[in-house]
């Protein structure tokens, strides 16, 4: 479901309840085979020790020529995915401002895809959770969220 944003008054004094800092609107949606939008609630940040970020991940198929179009508040930035296997970049959304957003370099599907085959040949239970840590060659984690299985 969609959310307008746009009639939101910006209201110079905002207020933080810590139980709800985190608690923004944020969606996405495909339009046709060519297209995904993305919309998400934006904030004041309550100090520059609580940053206010979000983010967007997506898979791309094309060639090396393929050009993605990015469109944010009317502004319009192009790369292909070759210059994104190259460099990603950062641009600020207006001059002198902290507003900024960041394009990471592209990374190929060999580079980020595996698979797995896991049997159980003990099991304890008729059914069961499973749990996958990857740690990754730049030190980062990956993580799987539980995957619950019963037995037929």
């Amino acid at each position: 479901p969609r959310r307008s944003l746009f009639g939101k008054k910006n209201n110079k004094e905002e207020s933080y309840d810590e139980n709800s800092i985190n608690d923004i609107c944020t969606a996405s949606w495909l339009e046709g085979t060519q297209k995904l939008s993305w919309i998400c609630d934006t904030t004041g940040n309550k100090s520059t020790l609580h940053p206010s970020t979000s983010s967007v991940l997506t898979e791309i198929e094309g060639d090396l020529n393929t050009e993605i179009s990015i469109s944010l508040n009317g502004n319009i930035y192009r790369a292909s995915i070759g210059e994104l296997l190259d460099y990603g970049y950062t641009s600020h959304m207006e001059y002198y401002h902290s507003q900024a957003f960041k394009v990471h370099k592209a990374v190929p599907e060999s580079r980020y895809r595996f698979e797995l085959d896991l049997e159980d040949r003990h099991p304890e239970r008729e059914w069961d959770y499973y749990h996958l840590e990857a740690a990754q060659k730049n030190r980062q984690w990956a993580y799987v969220s539980p995957v619950y299985v019963r037995q037929e």
